[in-house]
C-alpha cells in the first residue's frame, strides 16, 4: 500500500498553505474548516517546483467546505490564502492523496 501524504494548517495570515504534495494521478481528498473572513483556494501547478506559479482550481470565500479532487497527471496541488485574500479568523486546511 502507498504512503498517504498529508499536508494541514492553520492560517492565521496571507500567503500561507498545506503542501504543496505532489500527485501523479488519483483523488485528492481537500478539507477547509474554521471561522474566518478570506478566500481559500485550491491551487495546482504543473511546474514541478514549489516556487512555480499556481493556479486556483476552486475558491472558498468565508465558507468551509470539502472536496475531493481527481488529478489525471503529475502536479503539485496546494490548499491555502494567496497574498491579498485574508481578513481574519483561522481556516484550518487539509489536502491529503494515497498515490495508487
Amino acid at each position: 500500500m502507498s504512503r498517504l501524504q498529508d499536508s494541514k494548517k492553520s492560517i492565521t495570515a496571507q500567503n500561507e498553505f498545506a503542501g504543496p504534495i505532489p500527485v501523479r494521478s488519483g483523488n485528492v481528498d481537500i478539507s477547509i474548516s474554521g471561522s474566518f473572513v478570506a478566500n481559500v483556494r485550491i491551487q495546482r501547478s504543473f511546474e514541478g517546483d514549489v516556487e512555480a506559479e499556481y493556479v486556483t482550481l476552486e475558491s472558498f470565500v468565508d465558507v468551509a467546505g470539502e472536496r475531493t479532487i481527481a488529478i489525471g497527471s503529475d502536479q503539485l496541488i496546494r490548499v491555502g490564502v494567496p497574498t491579498g485574500d485574508f481578513t481574519s479568523g483561522t481556516p484550518k486546511v487539509r489536502v491529503r492523496h494515497r498515490p495508487r
